[in-house]
């Protein structure tokens, strides 16, 4: 769709002020040979990512999946199935609040929008009757707050041009040079325009014959882009603090600083909760900072089932897999990865000064422990990303810590018994 959009809007707007058909067989072959491009393009910017490979047997093109291509599966597939499980609450008042220093507005806007649309209301919305999801929506007769929002989410050949990859707002790299027709239309189908501008840019006949602007779209295109927002707030705001300015620089460093502490309180309360002693942002013993820096959460039990202590040092990370940037698992592995070096340092402190802390944890002294790091996310990490130390989820945490605290150790995960340091 994105392809067949950037042929049609490279002379302008679409224009639907034409009461002429075309003929179907016409529109039919056109459409498919688009759909053809398409399909060949997406194989060729697949290929190119590494995240496909091809091959020519007997006249067909075989498709084989990579590595690559399951991490994008499983991060898709989680974004898209399981909603539900973001975290919703916790952090949108920060990220709400970020965006509003920095710009002005954001993108729950476009919720309200939706959510206050009607058949035909006043703010110009328009919705097809008989169930369908098409939006129309009369820009000149909107607010001016949200038709600032729908300007700035609206998919225009100018943005097809200039910006290097997508992101909310016009946040994404732009390019030195504007792109070409060709390559203008070739880049259209390579990354996921629609997520960030999930309103495209038409004339439509108004009042008295008048042309008038419109935007359209549709409710599971914004539902894509609202879904899509909760899982990229790491990178909304790092964006957000790149273009914000001033005072509005620092009060937007304060509010990401204050996300990141959110998320270490819930991962304390999650282990509270199943009967932990904890202590969250730990970087205080006998007046001085630990040798292996601040350890986020450290939490302590006495497992009833064998009399024993069992420790669980956490590094909580706000991370994201941002599906604009063709680098997306690349960085996402790097942050995995110091995050396992960070996790063992503080492990092994933990491990070596765990008497120091016993009271604090509700373990008697006398108690042998075992030590457990994990890393925490708040946003589940494809496991081809995280081989050497568990990294699990906030919404995972639970069920793991359950297995701890009631099976033997040879009936852990694997993946968590990689965290464990016996003392």
């Amino acid at each position: 769709m994105q392809l067949m959009y950037a042929c049609l809007i490279l002379d302008g707007p679409l224009d639907f002020r034409s009461s002429q058909r075309p003929d179907a067989g016409v529109f039919q072959d056109v459409y498919s040979l688009l759909g053809d491009i398409a399909t060949v393009s997406n194989c060729v910017t697949l290929g190119r990512r590494g995240l496909r490979r091809y091959r020519i047997e007997e006249g067909e093109l075989i498709s084989t999946p990579t590595k690559e291509d399951d991490c994008l599966f499983e991060y898709v597939l989680d974004t898209t199935v399981r909603p539900e499980k973001q975290l919703r609450g916790y952090f949108e008042e920060f990220v709400d609040a970020a965006q509003r220093t920095a710009q002005g507005f954001a993108i729950e806007d476009v919720a309200g929008m939706l959510h206050n649309a009607s058949a035909v209301d006043d703010h110009g919305w328009w919705l097809n009757e008989g169930g369908d999801d098409f939006i129309c929506v009369r820009v000149e007769e909107v607010p001016d707050q949200s038709r600032n929002v729908l300007q700035r989410m609206t998919l225009t050949a100018g943005r097809l041009r200039v910006l290097q990859a997508p992101f909310y707002f016009d946040m994404g790299r732009q390019l030195n040079d504007q792109r070409d027709e060709l390559e203008t239309v070739a880049m259209s189908s390579s990354m996921m325009w629609c997520v960030y501008y999930p309103f495209l840019d038409c004339r439509h006949p108004g009042r008295a014959g008048s042309q008038e602007r419109v935007a359209i779209t549709t409710q599971r295109m914004l539902a894509t882009a609202i879904v899509v927002a909760t899982r990229s707030h790491a990178h909304l705001l790092a964006s957000l603090e790149q273009v914000a300015e001033g005072e509005k620089k620092k009060e937007v460093q304060r509010l990401k600083r204050e996300v990141h502490a959110e998320l270490e309180r819930l991962v304390g309360d999650r282990l509270r909760s199943m009967g932990f002693s904890t202590l969250v942002a730990f970087d205080r013993l006998g007046g001085k900072q630990p040798s292996c820096g601040e350890i986020d959460v450290i939490g302590g039990i006495v497992k009833s089932r064998d009399a024993k202590g069992l420790i669980v040092v956490c590094e909580v990370k706000n991370v994201d897999g941002t599906l604009h940037k063709d680098s997306a698992y690349e960085i996402l592995r790097e942050t995995v990865s110091r995050a396992e070096g960070q996790i063992e340092r503080k492990r092994a402190w933990v491990a070596l000064n765990w008497h120091k802390l016993a009271p604090s944890l509700g373990i008697p002294e006398s108690f042998s422990v075992d030590v457990v790091g994990i890393i925490v996310t708040r946003q589940r990490v494809p496991l081809c990303l995280s081989a050497k130390r568990p990294c699990l989820s906030v919404d995972e945490l639970q069920r793991a810590i359950e297995e701890m605290t009631s099976l033997d150790l040879v009936e852990w995960r694997n993946d968590v018994r990689a965290g464990l340091l016996a003392t």
